[in-house]
């Protein structure tokens, strides 16, 4: 250096540090304000404890939905196995356990063959049953005890199950639902009109099972079952005129119940759940304190009250999609919480596309229980 001038390295690496200052100055400082929290919204405290139905096991059909894929001689007592199985690894939280995934591969393993499936819309299924009727019979076959235990399930009189579970059941019960509505059509194809009370009662647990649901997912799966067990009892209404009296005795009750759901109050109900799983997600120990646990630097760019109140306000102001997608826009506000952000961002259902939705097959099932009166 020569008459006092820095050399072109010297700048250079006062430069990189004067960056790698700034930078650590700015981590720094996002740290320290996202280790301040807000106080709970009164609302989202309320919401954070839901009341929990408690029903006899032995009624339950939850029990029996977990232990579809469970060759037992009681299938409640298998179901509380898992159940409990379930519950010890998942703690104290409504979070995913750790051997979820191994779990499910279990529930799952007797479904990896390719079973026939409806290949219509779901408003004419009959006739895509009697059209293929060899291919599902043979499924019908070939799955005979898994399908005595799906109906000895529907034949239950209630559900109450925890959140977080049921997508363990997704695989066995949408392949024995379909399974068991083909099985019911051919059976009244060759004049066993007893199918029609296995229908009905199928439409009725699932029913049952949209009323008292915990999760979003779960509510929605029965309205699916509900809509493609309407469509099928329609279906063969059509065919089979002289099955009305049957379909109105036994379909008519869970026709009228389920169209009698206020979905202005039950999807409501749903996203209580769905903000009290999140929470849980979170690790959160103290809800309803400013405590922030320790942990990573996720933990450190979480802040969960802050987050709770976001998601409450998405969820009780029935935010659609795209005010979702507004407020997650990238901006200042990211410095603050935006962990927190980004669980709002990818967490937070699309109020109004469900609710849409349940009216949609609620006015089908007003159509259905209209040609039965």
């Amino acid at each position: 250096m020569a008459g006092g001038k820095l050399s072109i390295w010297q700048i250079l690496r006062r430069t990189v540090i004067a960056l790698v200052v700034t930078l650590l100055v700015l981590v720094v400082l996002v740290i320290v304000i996202n280790r301040f929290d807000e106080k709970l919204d009164p609302g989202a405290e309320a919401w954070l404890h839901p009341t929990l139905r408690t029903i006899p096991p032995e009624t339950n059909g939850y029990y029996a939905l977990l232990a579809l894929s469970v060759e037992a001689p009681d299938a409640i007592k298998a179901g509380q196995a898992i159940d409990a199985e379930i519950a010890h690894e998942a703690g104290q939280h409504l979070a995913a356990p750790s051997n979820f995934d191994q779990i499910a591969a279990r529930q799952g393993k007797l479904w990896q063959a390719n079973l026939p499936s409806c290949k219509s819309d779901s408003k004419d299924c009959v006739a895509d049953y009697y059209a293929r009727e060899s291919e599902f019979q043979a499924a019908i076959d070939a799955q005979k005890t898994a399908l005595a235990r799906y109906y000895a399930m529907v034949a239950l009189p209630d559900y109450a199950g925890p959140y977080g579970r049921f997508s363990l059941m997704l695989s066995p019960a949408s392949h024995l639902a379909q399974l068991a509505r083909a099985d019911a059509a051919l059976r009244i194809k060759r004049g066993d009109t007893t199918a029609v009370a296995q229908l009905s009662q199928s439409l009725q647990f699932w029913t049952t099972v949209a009323t008292h649901a915990q999760q979003l997912i779960e509510a929605m799966f029965a309205v699916g079952q509900i809509r493609q067990t309407n469509a099928v009892l329609a279906s063969l209404l059509k065919l089979h005129p002289e099955l009305k009296d049957a379909i109105r005795q036994g379909a008519k009750p869970a026709l009228d119940t389920f169209t009698a759901i206020d979905v202005d109050k039950r999807l409501p109900e749903l996203m209580h759940s769905e903000l009290t799983y999140l929470s849980s997600a979170m690790e959160q120990p103290n809800v309803g304190n400013e405590a922030v646990p320790s942990g990573g630097l996720g933990n450190l760019l979480l802040v969960h009250n802050a987050t709770i109140n976001m998601l409450y306000h998405a969820l009780s102001t029935k935010m659609t999609s795209e005010q979702v997608e507004a407020a997650c826009n990238f901006g200042p506000r990211w410095v603050y919480n935006p962990a927190g952000r980004m669980i709002l961002c990818i967490a937070t259902p699309d109020y109004s596309r469900y609710g849409g939705r349940i009216q949609e097959v609620q006015k089908a099932a007003r159509e259905l229980s209209t040609q039965l009166q």
